[in-house]
């Protein structure tokens, strides 16, 4: 069997991006379906795509399934949690609360940062708009340990990815967040992908804390 598919549709979050063509192969050979597809800008050149991927399926699948957009933030904000989780958690525990001067976080007041920033950008996002900083669940918790900060950040963790799913894609277009006290309105899109950087970056910030340390820091890119 084979067959292939052409289509032309919107790429992105911003609505100034460009047409997208997304080009699909689909063979079955040996049981399998291979699924191989090209998704990206057509040159004026001709040149292929940017971006391509590979699936195989077993045959006897009676469709084949592709990712929306909120999909692809879910995958990307699942991804970014389980490597911080990989440094948060090679963190010793009796170097907790070390930093590397005296104006900069604790090594557990960033995870926590991080972790109370997430809760609030929730709360913004429902919000549609900024939202007070300093009365939130994390506010009055004594530090302990980072896995008792981990622990806490379930249920608000599982909230925002319950709230990224309700959102319909074309909605991560037009829903938009009025931060304009900060100096900027964003699209939904923008804005989750504004949250999952913050983490990011301070997770980048935490090996650096660890190599400061003398710590031996985690393979992230498995």
């Amino acid at each position: 069997m084979q067959a292939r598919l052409q289509w032309r549709g919107r790429a992105g979050f911003s609505p100034a991006s460009q047409k997208h063509q997304t080009r699909c192969l689909i063979r079955q050979a040996d049981g399998i379906v291979k699924l191989h597809c090209r998704v990206g800008a057509p040159s004026s050149r001709g040149r292929s795509p940017d971006f391509a991927f590979l699936s195989e399926l077993p045959s006897k699948a009676a469709t084949i399934s592709c990712m929306t957009a909120t999909d692809i933030l879910l995958l990307h904000f699942e991804e970014v949690r389980r490597r911080s989780l990989i440094v948060w958690r090679r963190i010793p525990s009796d170097r907790a609360h070390w930093k590397p001067d005296g104006q900069a976080m604790t090594c557990i007041e960033m995870v926590r940062h991080v972790l109370e920033g997430e809760f609030l950008y929730t709360e913004m996002l429902k919000a549609r708009r900024s939202v007070g900083e300093h009365a939130t669940p994390f506010s009055e918790r004594p530090f302990t340990t980072i896995e008792n900060e981990i622990e806490f950040a379930i249920p608000h963790r599982a909230a925002l990815l319950d709230l990224v799913r309700s959102f319909r894609s074309e909605e991560l277009n037009t829903v938009m967040i009025d931060r304009s006290d900060k100096g900027y309105v964003r699209a939904a899109g923008d804005f989750l992908l504004r949250m999952s950087y913050h983490e990011a970056v301070h997770t980048g910030q935490l090996l650096a804390y660890l190599r400061a340390m003398d710590v031996p820091r985690p393979n992230i890119w498995d």
